[in-house]
C-alpha cells in the first residue's frame, strides 16, 4: 500500500508542475498578445497619422504599467491642425521611462493624429 501511495504522490507532483508550466505559458502569451496588439497600433499610428504640432495640457499618472515599466499615461493635447484650427484631443498612451521628462504641460511636441477616430500618439523622433 505504501508503494502505491508514493506512487500516487509523484503522479500528482509531476501534474502540479505540468498545470503549473502550461498555465504560466498561457498567461506570458495573454500577456505578450495585449502588448504586441499595442505595439501593432502605436506602429500604425506612426506610420499613417497625420503628424501635427501640439502643445501637453496635462499629463496624468493612471497608476497602470506596462511591461516592466511603461507608464500609462492619461494626456490632454491641444493639437494644431493643417487648416490653423486647434483641437483638443485626450486619450491615453504608453510612456517609455527615459521620454518621461519631456512630456510636461506647456512642452510642445509632434503628435501622429488618426483623422477618423482622434487616436493619437507622441511621436518622439520628431521633437
Amino acid at each position: 500500500m505504501s508503494e502505491f501511495a508514493g506512487i500516487l504522490v509523484l503522479v500528482a507532483v509531476l501534474c502540479l508542475c505540468a498545470y503549473v508550466v502550461i498555465s504560466g505559458q498561457a498567461f506570458e502569451r495573454k500577456v505578450r498578445g495585449v502588448h504586441a496588439d499595442e505595439d501593432r497600433r502605436i506602429a500604425e499610428l506612426l506610420a499613417t497619422g497625420v503628424p501635427m504640432r501640439a502643445r501637453i495640457l496635462s499629463v496624468s499618472d493612471t497608476g497602470t504599467r506596462l511591461r516592466p515599466h511603461h507608464i500609462r499615461a492619461a494626456v490632454r493635447l491641444l493639437v494644431h491642425e493643417s487648416d490653423g484650427t486647434e483641437r483638443e484631443l485626450s486619450g491615453l498612451i504608453s510612456i517609455p521611462p527615459l521620454r518621461i521628462p519631456m512630456l510636461v504641460p506647456g512642452r510642445e511636441v509632434v503628435a501622429r493624429v488618426d483623422p477618423i477616430t482622434k487616436e493619437f500618439v507622441v511621436d518622439y523622433g520628431k521633437e
